[in-house]
This record gives C-alpha cells, structure tokens and sequence, in this order.
C-alpha cells in the first residue's frame, strides 16, 4: 500500500510482461518459475499469473515468505498445480519437445541468491541456463553437478560482480547471453568486470538497459536467433551483421 505523497515502487509484471503476453496472444503459460522471494523478482510475478496463469508454479522448498504463500494460493485457485524443488532433488518436466530441468543448490547455510532455484532448458541442440541470482557458491555447485555448455546464459544476478565467475562461464560456455537490468540501475548492473569476462570469451552480452526488450529463440539445430528493441550498428555476433534478426551458430 502506497502512502499519499509516496513513489508508487515499480512493477514490471504489471508495466512490461503482462502487456508483452497480450500482444503475443498469450493466454495461460506451461511453466512458472520464482527463483528466490526477493521483491524484484517475486512481486512482479502477481500480474504475470494474472495475465497468463501457469499450469506449473516452480520454486524452491522451503521458502516461508509470506508473499510466496498468497502467489501460490492466487496460482491454484486460477488452475495451477505447485512444484516445490528441493535441494540436491532437481525436477525434470518434458513440455512440448523442451526438457525443463529445475535445480536448488545443495550448499550449507547458502544465501538467498544462491539458493536461486537454477532452470535448464534443452530443445534439441540448443540449452539455455537460467540461473535467477546465483553467486559463486551456487555457480560452483551448477558447474560441478550440471556444467554443460549452453547456448543461452542469462547473466546470473543481473550482472552483478559476484556472479558470472571463472568456473561458471568456462563450464558453460555461452553462445550468447542476457543481463536483465534497469536503465541506469542503482547497483550499477551489469558490473564492468563481468562485462569483461563475457567480452574476453568473445561472448556476446546484450544488455536490456541499453537493448530494451531481448527476445531470444532456440532452434533444435543448435541456432539462437536474437530479437532486441534496440541493437547498435557495430553489433557483431561471430560475424554476422547486426538486425532485427541474428543466428548465432
């Protein structure tokens, strides 16, 4: 509840991805996924359910945040069924040909972050890692346990500098990836010491400050073709000229 005189704080469910599922005609989603409850990843998911209600509701065992308890209440009562992912138990749901694969670190007194829970998508050649906010610790366990190359990576913590390590990029060598952050966040997301890593692999880091919305489809050929509301003209992937449009082979 907002006070008189208050900000109202931000909703990106409600602003960007309730609206984006309209104009896709999308009416309901096969999976939901909350990695963590912190606030800028829980709360916009109220509008999202709304928007296009899942028929699976993921997220991680064990979570008592008293938001989490009135999504999934929201969730069932629209038709949705819950898949709590306990740690060290990951998941494994087939959905229209993709392999969905949903993990929680098994780490001692792990952070929030790094309790994140870690979704794999595999459709044919192609694999996409969605790690939520995942540090160092979840991303040694991913790259011990799991540790495949991928051809999507969503920059782990939006970028931050404790995320995106060594052992993580080297495992999963990206063809391409994905920071997810506000136009000149306060954290000051994605760092410039994580940008460099993805730039010193020669893996390219399109960033939704400056790219707006990024939209990326993966081919059963092992193909990510790029979709991005603003790609600069010196944008290069192995080659290819920038567009609307970009195969990453």
């Amino acid at each position: 509840r907002v006070k008189l005189g208050e900000r109202e704080p931000s909703d990106p469910g409600r602003r960007v991805v309730a609206p984006y599922l309209a104009r896709q005609g999308i009416e309901r989603v096969d999976l939901m996924v909350l990695t963590h409850p912190d606030a800028d990843h829980l709360n916009g998911l109220f509008a999202a359910v709304e928007a296009a209600p899942p028929r699976v509701l993921a997220f991680a065992a064990g979570e008592r945040h008293p938001d989490l308890a009135r999504l999934k209440q929201r969730a069932v009562e629209l038709g949705a069924s819950l898949l709590p992912v306990r740690p060290g138990a990951p998941a494994r749901l087939e959905l229209d040909g993709v392999l969905v694969e949903l993990a929680v670190p098994e780490l001692e007194g792990a952070s929030d972050n790094d309790r994140s829970v870690l979704t794999t998508l595999t459709h044919g050649r192609s694999r996409a890692l969605l790690p939520g906010d995942a540090e160092a610790e979840a991303e040694a366990w991913w790259a011990d346990h799991d540790g495949r190359p991928v051809t999507l990576l969503k920059a782990p913590h939006h970028g931050s500098k404790t995320s995106s390590g060594e052992l993580l990029l080297d495992a999963a060598r990206p063809i391409v990836a994905v920071a997810s952050c506000g136009w000149r966040n306060r954290h000051g997301h994605p760092h410039p010491d994580v940008v460099a890593r993805y730039a010193d692999r020669g893996v390219p880091l399109l960033r939704t400050d400056l790219q707006g919305l990024v939209r990326v489809d993966l081919e059963p050929d092992g193909r990510a073709i790029v979709r991005a509301t603003h790609l600069p003209t010196s944008y290069r992937v192995n080659g290819s000229p920038q567009g609307e449009q970009l195969d990453h082979h």
